[in-house]
């Protein structure tokens, strides 16, 4: 069983997973999916930040990609949240892909993510 220990000033706590949020569990099982794969593998996670509070979503990018850096992992995640978004550095914008509804077609069209001005 999973189980961390919560610090409150002097006091400690163990807390186990039946304790824990959802959006803490599935932080953990998306950085767990990655940590025994191959390197040259791809690793697909839909809605990333699915029950996750949005002042974690830098965390969570973040370790996802140094974990994709140093295990040699693609990971590749899709977002309706902008937190997410803004949790990029520079070196990911190139390989963001926005998708959004064409208003005039009504087709799903795609995009690069245009690059931040400094």
């Amino acid at each position: 069983m999973l189980s961390f220990i919560e610090q409150f000033g002097r006091y400690t706590k163990p807390v186990d997973n039946r304790g824990m949020s959802d959006g803490t569990l599935r932080y953990l099982s998306t950085l767990a999916a990655l940590v025994g794969k191959k390197p040259g593998t791809t690793v697909v996670v839909e809605e990333v930040d699915n029950g996750l509070h949005p002042s974690r979503a830098k965390k969570l990018i973040s370790a996802l990609r140094e974990l994709g850096k140093k295990k040699g992992i693609d990971v590749i995640v899709t977002t309706h949240n902008p937190a997410v978004l803004n949790a990029l550095e520079a070196e990911d914008v190139p390989g963001v892909v926005v998708c959004y509804r064409d208003a005039d077609e009504g087709d799903t069209s795609r995009k690069p993510m245009p690059r931040r001005s400094a």
